[in-house]
């Protein structure tokens, strides 16, 4: 990665997205998906090829590589330096180019301001507090330009609710994973169980399930002139009780 930004925590975020095993569980994510948001996105924003892109919480880069193959300068900033490593590994093997720093989305580092700035597959919503989770969405919006847009891409909380799938299991290069899924004080909450060769193994994830209201209110908060919404990554039209995602495109 080109740079990195001292990190003090020790949270479920830290610890799963550290772990190998978080790519081989969702090992059926693909392209495709992030073809379509990326897509969605550069339809609606009308953003030109050579704009500048931050994808906030990037992972291991599907959608950061996605938007550099379509020629944007795109800069990816997250907190899991094995994700970011995954993330360098596919721009080489894409040969295209990410400019990759670590570091908390707590704490942004960047003085200048981008063209288009994303946080996207439920890359928020991870601390106890929601006075840092609204913080972090506002930081994230004035990281903007004047005339440049913040896309968020979360969970819809109504739907969650409604369509919650307690439990699953996924089998994945011969290890087990068994998945546990509630809500709890407005979290989603999933655990996830397995043995790997090296004894049993417990992770967690904990999502805040923000509503459309909540969301909007923050949005407004920032004094931003314009929101659009879709439903999902075909850019279907958004409803509270039947759209699996909330997807905001805001300017």
């Amino acid at each position: 990665m080109d740079s990195e930004i001292p990190i003090n925590s020790n949270k479920w975020f830290q610890n799963w997205f550290d772990s190998e095993h978080y790519l081989k569980l969702y090992h059926g994510r693909d392209n495709s998906e992030a073809g379509k948001l990326a897509k969605l996105i550069c339809k609606s924003t009308g953003i030109q090829s050579g704009s500048s892109v931050l994808d906030l919480g990037c992972g291991a880069g599907r959608h950061a590589i996605m938007f550099s193959k379509l020629g944007f300068k795109v800069t990816g900033y997250d907190l899991s330096r094995h994700l970011l490593l995954e993330a360098k590994s596919g721009a080489i093997c894409q040969e295209t180019k990410l400019s990759l720093v670590r570091g908390d989305i707590r704490n942004l580092p960047f003085k200048s301001k981008f063209d288009l700035v994303l946080n996207i597959f439920t890359s928020w919503g991870y601390f106890e507090s929601d006075l840092e989770n609204l913080a972090v969405l506002k930081n994230a919006v004035s990281l903007k330009r004047d005339g440049g847009f913040f896309v968020l891409d979360f969970l819809n909380a109504e739907y969650v609710k409604k369509n919650l799938i307690p439990s699953s299991i996924t089998e994945f290069q011969g290890v087990t994973y068994s998945e546990e899924r509630s809500i709890r004080d407005e979290r989603v909450i999933k655990s996830i169980k397995f043995c790997d060769g090296n004894g049993e193994k417990c992770f967690k994830e904990s999502v805040r399930l923000f509503d459309h209201d909540q969301i909007i209110e923050v949005f407004k908060e920032t004094g931003v002139s314009n929101i659009s919404l879709f439903g999902d990554y075909d850019g279907s039209r958004f409803e509270k009780s039947n759209s699996p995602r909330i997807i905001c495109l805001v300017s």
